[in-house]
This record gives structure tokens, C-alpha cells and sequence, in this order.
């Protein structure tokens, strides 16, 4: 958590001082987005890995749920205070954040306990471990079905969300109109983490797993019927309410599932793959854009959805996945 504190920081004090060299253009910023993109997939989950060392098993899903929870709250904030304190000064939100950064290292300091993961190899190579997190997750059918459902979810949630931001830009909403339906959709996340807890207390994780998926999605094509932005917005609010319960839900069981050694890479393998499917969302949603029409594009996405739809259901290991209070017995899947 120190070292994640240290170098998460860094990429925007370079920020700051290209801004003030009067040297800052397109290059020096991309190669700081792609420093900043490559820690968040190195440090990003570092909470949710050390989650299965001091959380019982069958209260795993209600903490991730409320790690997860914690940063849409973090999310739907920062817009708003970081566009008032980037009118104050441009450089103002980069700094504030180094503040914070240093802030989280200073707490992290008097954690004495050993949080790692056991039988975690520190002298072992970063890209051999990525490359041994790869070959187990595509071994075994759980974190292969595991892989495919987030990065089918991934494409089309976020393509959809990119298709319908780009459309209403183009027939002329304003930014503040497209800002507010944002807000929308993250207070829809927000109040899918309070009521998290709930389901997960009351639903099998298997039947919890489909039912969210089906629902943000579903949810989420009927955006094509919208002629308003606003409209827009309380259909992707009431799609988001599943995004929480879906994601803690798959993501505390693998946890679980995965060997102590293993879960830092596992998890590191998931947010790289979900960052390059972010990215390529995006890209896939201005391309069917220009291909298909508005429509057209928002019902190609919802079909790469759907195949992450075809695995929850059909996959046994995702369909069996406990209730919570079946959790303390669940077994590892071997190394």
C-alpha cells in the first residue's frame, strides 16, 4: 500500500511540472496516461486483495461490495469537485491529489500487520508473475468463465455507455446535460452497493450473478427508445443498480477460490483485461456509430453482452456458486 501510495503519485507531479516548463503537449501526456494507466493495473485492487486476509469468508462479498461501493461514491464526487477546483486552477486537482496520495501513505505506515497473501514469492520476477496468473486463469473453467463474463460485460456496458454519450453530443446536448446524465448512472451504482448487502444476504450467488448481469444490461438497450437525455439518464441509473451486487458477487467468490499465492495475479489480470476492454469499447462504439446508426450500434453491443449473459447461465461453476452462508466451506481451486 506504501509503494502504491509513492507511485501513484508520481505521474501527476510530472503532470504539474511539464505544465509549468511550458513543455506539456500530446506526447509527454500520453506517455503519463500510459505510466498512470499501468500503476492502476499494477496497485489499482491492492484493497481487494488483502480483503481475504482479514475478512471472514462469508462476509467477503459484503466488503467488496463496500469497497466497491465507497469508490462510486468517490466517483460521482470527484467529477463535480474536480471540474470547480480545475476552473480555480488547472493544476489545483493533480495537487490535491498528491496530497491524498501522501495522505494514504502516511495511514498505510501504521498497518504493522503482514498482509500478504501467503506463500507470495516478493523476489519472484513482476512478468513471470503476470504470465503464471495468465496460464492459471485460462487452466481451470471458473476463472476462464470468470475472464470471458467480465470482459463481455466490460465491451458492451461501457460501449453502450461511450455510444450514447457520443450520440447525444453530436445532436447538440450540452456538456452540462451529458455531465448530469453521468451523475445519473453513478448514483444508480451507489444505490446498487447499499442494497448489495441485502441480496447478497437473501440470493444465491449464482442466481445474484445472472440476475444483475440480465438486469444492467437488459436495462441498459432500452436506451434506444429515450429521445431525451434525461430519460437516458434514469435508464442507465436503473441499469447500474446491478453493477455492484454483480461485481462483488463473482469477484469475493473467486477470492475464495483462488490459491493465497495466486490472487494478487489473478487480480491483476483482471483489471489489465478490463482496462484494455475499456479501451476498446470505445473505440468498437465510434466505429458501429459510423457503421450502424445510433440503434444499430446500441444493439450490437447489448449481443457481445449477451455472451457473458450465455456463460452465467451456462457455465456449472459459475451457476453453482453459494449462498452466503454456504461460503465457509468453499475449497480452493489447486495452483
Amino acid at each position: 500500500m506504501i509503494a502504491a501510495a509513492a507511485a501513484s503519485a508520481i505521474p501527476y507531479a510530472i503532470l504539474i511540472i511539464c505544465w509549468y516548463s511550458g513543455v506539456l503537449s500530446f506526447w509527454p501526456l500520453l506517455v503519463i496516461c500510459l505510466v498512470k494507466g499501468a500503476l492502476t493495473g499494477i496497485f489499482g485492487k491492492v484493497t481487494n486483495v488483502i480483503l481475504p486476509t482479514i475478512v471472514p469468508k462469508k462476509l467477503l462479498g459484503s466488503a467488496t461490495a463496500a469497497n466497491q461501493t465507497r469508490d462510486a461514491a468517490i466517483n460521482l464526487g470527484s467529477g463535480p469537485i474536480g471540474g470547480f477546483l480545475f476552473g480555480l486552477a488547472p493544476m489545483l486537482p493533480f495537487a490535491l491529489s498528491i496530497c491524498s496520495f501522501f495522505a494514504e501513505l502516511w495511514s498505510a505506515r501504521h498497518i504493522q500487520a503482514d498482509l500478504r497473501p501467503a506463500g507470495a514469492d516478493p523476489s519472484e520476477p513482476v512478468l513471470r508473475k503476470l504470465r503464471c496468473g495468465v496460464a492459471w486463469v485460462f487452466r481451470h473453467t471458473l476463472p476462464r468463465a470468470n475472464f470471458f463474463i467480465f470482459l463481455a460485460f466490460n465491451i458492451s456496458w461501457t460501449g453502450i455507455v461511450t455510444a450514447v454519450t457520443l450520440h447525444l453530443l453530436a445532436t447538440g446536448t450540452t456538456s452540462a446535460a451529458v455531465g448530469t446524465m453521468s451523475a445519473m448512472l453513478g448514483g444508480g451504482v451507489l444505490l446498487g452497493g447499499f442494497i448489495s448487502g441485502w441480496l447478497v444476504a437473501r440470493l444465491r450467488g449464482g442466481f445474484l450473478l445472472q440476475l444483475t448481469y440480465a438486469w444492467t444490461l437488459l436495462v441498459a438497450v432500452l436506451c434506444v427508445f429515450s429521445a431525451t437525455w434525461w430519460g437516458t439518464g434514469l435508464i442507465f441509473g436503473a441499469a447500474a443498480i446491478g453493477i455492484v451486487p454483480m461485481n462483488s458477487t463473482l469477484q469475493a467468490y473467486m477470492a475464495m477460490k483462488t490459491p493465497d499465492n495466486l490472487l494478487g495475479r489473478m487480480i491483476s489480470v483482471m483489471v489489465l483485461s478490463s482496462m484494455a476492454a475499456v479501451g476498446l469499447s470505445s473505440a468498437i462504439a465510434g466505429a458501429l456509430l459510423d457503421g450502424l446508426g445510433y440503434r444499430g450500434a446500441i444493439l450490437a453491443l447489448t449481443c457481445v453482452g449477451i455472451v457473458g449473459i450465455v456463460l452465467c447461465i451456462g457455465t456449472r461453476e459459475i451457476r453453482e456458486i453459494p449462498a452466503r452462508s454456504e461460503l465457509a466451506t468453499v475449497e480452493k481451486i489447486p495452483g
